[in-house]
Order: structure tokens, then sequence, then C-alpha cells
């Protein structure tokens, strides 16, 4: 399997620390992961998702791919 990610940092959001953002970001994946974790093993709600940014832009993406 993997677990492929896309962000695209160049938006206020990001100002002045994108790190921040970007934790903030991968932060609520995770959570989501864990919140769905036993009720959709790897079905679709978890198999690609996006990334809305603290401003509520979408500025990435994700997917996972492979077998379970």
């Amino acid at each position: 399997m993997k677990f492929k990610c896309e962000v695209t940092m160049d938006n206020a959001a990001f100002d002045p620390d994108p790190l921040l953002e970007l934790s903030r970001l991968l932060t609520n994946a995770a959570m989501r992961f864990e919140q769905l974790q036993g009720s959709d093993p790897l079905g679709l709600k978890l198999r690609e998702g996006k990334f809305i940014d603290l401003n509520g832009n979408k500025v990435g993406s994700y997917t996972i791919e492979g077998e379970d």
C-alpha cells in the first residue's frame, strides 16, 4: 500500500509559518483516520481525501493505494 499526499503551501494560511499550517492539516487527517478506524477500514471514506486550510481553501489531497 502507498499513502500519497500533496499540499500547495503558497497561500495566506501558510504565512508566516508554513510548517504550523502543514502540521495542522496532517494532524486533522490523522484524527480522521483514528475516528473512522474500524468503521471503514480503508473503505471509500479513507481511500482519498482533501486538505482544507485554515481559511477554508482546498490546498491538497491524499490517496491510499493498493491492497488492504
